[in-house]
């Protein structure tokens, strides 16, 4: 009798085994993608090979005391050379597209216009206009700004102001990177009730070298939150929250993971 009831056992080790290690395929089909992330009591941990504890405690640089005296705490978008290149851009555009009209409507002739003339204003007039849009545009981006006060976060931009409470999670305040040109940009981002990833206006960083763009936005990040903490506005949950946007979560996630990474060997310098 011990013989016969020993093979279903067997089998139901056997199957309890199979189960368990198509969950650990899928987990890290999923921690592959940035679908998921892992956590322990020290902060992220990349290296884990399981789901392990969920927890958003954080382990990163410490804050940066002249943004904590502050109240409120302003951030602004600013000039940069991106700034700097639209707006010669966008006056370039105007003053060709000026002169084009002021040639074209020089050589009208009083009865009619000629075919050639009417797509030299026709283009003047396109230069204008692409010009200008530029030029607000860009006057638009130098207006965004974040105030974060004991109230919450108070965003004003180019669609007006939007009011958000104080995240409940310290992961959602988070840095966000890719590499573009050879250089990789860095920006601190609030995650919004709907899951959105909301940028910080005059909180990115560009350089050639990681650690110079990462870790001074990873400073910024944890300044943010410990500014509402040290107030009491800013209570943890301790739930993570994945972005709306799946490619937004990927870099969320792998700029996670490169941030530690720098912590963990300083005398990497790239």
């Amino acid at each position: 009798m011990p013989r016969i009831l020993s093979a279903p056992a067997r089998e139901e080790q056997v199957l309890r085994a199979r189960l368990e290690a198509d969950l650990d395929e899928i987990w890290a089909w999923a921690l592959g993608r940035g679908y998921v992330r892992e956590w322990n009591q020290g902060g992220y941990a990349p290296g884990r090979s399981g789901p392990g504890a969920r927890t958003s405690a954080y382990a990163g640089p410490p804050a940066d005391q002249g943004l904590l005296a502050r109240e409120p705490l302003v951030f602004r978008q600013r000039p940069d050379g991106r700034t700097a290149a639209c707006i010669t851009a966008s006056i370039g555009f105007m003053l060709v597209g000026g002169l084009m009209l002021v040639r074209a409507l020089q050589a009208v002739d009083e009865l009619a216009l000629d075919d050639a003339e009417s797509i030299v204003i026709v283009l003047a007039c396109v230069q204008l206009g692409v010009g200008a849009a530029l030029l607000i545009g860009e006057c638009l981006r130098l207006r965004s700004r974040l105030t974060v006060s004991r109230d919450g976060l108070e965003w004003t931009g180019a669609r007006g102001a939007q009011h958000l409470a104080w995240p409940p999670s310290r992961t959602c305040v988070f840095v966000q990177s890719r590499r573009i040109s050879g250089r990789t940009m860095a920006t601190v981002c609030v995650l919004a009730p709907d899951t959105t990833a909301l940028a910080v206006p005059g909180l990115t960083w560009r350089s050639k070298h990681d650690r110079r763009a990462l870790l001074p936005a990873a400073t910024a990040a944890q300044s943010i939150w410990q500014w509402g903490y040290a107030r009491g506005v800013a209570r943890d949950d301790g739930v993570y929250r994945p972005a709306a946007d799946a490619e937004v979560e990927q870099q969320r996630v792998a700029t996670a993971q490169r941030i530690e990474y720098l912590h963990a060997h300083p005398q990497e310098t790239r």
